[in-house]
């Protein structure tokens, strides 16, 4: 009786036990393609990128602004958490912490008629990409801003996909969002030739994680 007992219980765990190394051989999986991820994120965000912004006011859809803004990176944090998801298993999140500033100041757009908040035409807002003297900081009061981009893991193919990209608070990253053909208020999706060619780092960068 006792040796039917140890041969039952050797059997019944040896399959609990492979699930169990099965599983954890995908989170480590999981976790080392992730990890690759997130040192794509970084190298691009520690070259302080600069991205084309397009703004348009909500009251005046019709009117719009364009400028560059630039990001300093500051620090980056990550982390994995499971999912109830058996195609989705885990969600992944990568906390960016820059700094911005942008060159709105030597713009022709003044929706409220007094502070510049842009350039009428991307091609000059472009022009004055390099041009020290029009960037301001947008955070130097209020300190550095919280950028989340949030990922699913997608088990078949073993990649990981950009869900979407907030504020840390949760509220969505308008501006970032515009880059994938997302509209916000203030952010109307970026589709013009131009300003796709210029972001092109950007795109690259949440289409190809």
């Amino acid at each position: 009786m006792k040796k039917f007992l140890l041969i039952f219980f050797i059997t019944s765990f040896i399959p609990a036990h492979l699930a169990f190394s099965s599983e954890r051989e995908t989170e480590m999986t999981a976790l080392a393609s992730f990890e690759s991820v997130v040192e794509h994120f970084t190298a691009f965000f520690k070259k302080s990128p600069l991205l084309l912004t397009k703004i348009s006011p909500p009251r005046f859809p019709q009117k719009k602004a364009y400028n560059i803004a630039r990001f300093t990176f500051r620090s980056i944090t990550y982390d994995i958490l499971k999912t109830s998801s058996i195609v989705t298993p885990f969600a992944g999140y990568i906390d960016i912490l820059t700094d911005v500033s942008d060159n709105k100041p030597c713009g022709d757009v003044k929706f409220d008629g007094k502070t510049p908040d842009g350039w009428s035409r991307l091609e000059n807002a472009i022009r004055n990409a390099d041009n020290k003297a029009c960037y301001v900081s947008r955070t130097n009061k209020i300190g550095p801003i919280g950028h989340r981009f949030n990922f699913l893991y997608r088990i078949r193919e073993g990649t990981w996909v950009l869900k979407d990209i907030t504020y840390v608070d949760g509220n969505i990253n308008g501006r970032f969002m515009a880059l994938l053909g997302v509209s916000s208020p203030w952010f109307p999706a970026i589709n013009e030739p131009a300003a796709k060619s210029f972001n092109k780092g950007w795109i690259y960068l949440f289409t190809n994680p």
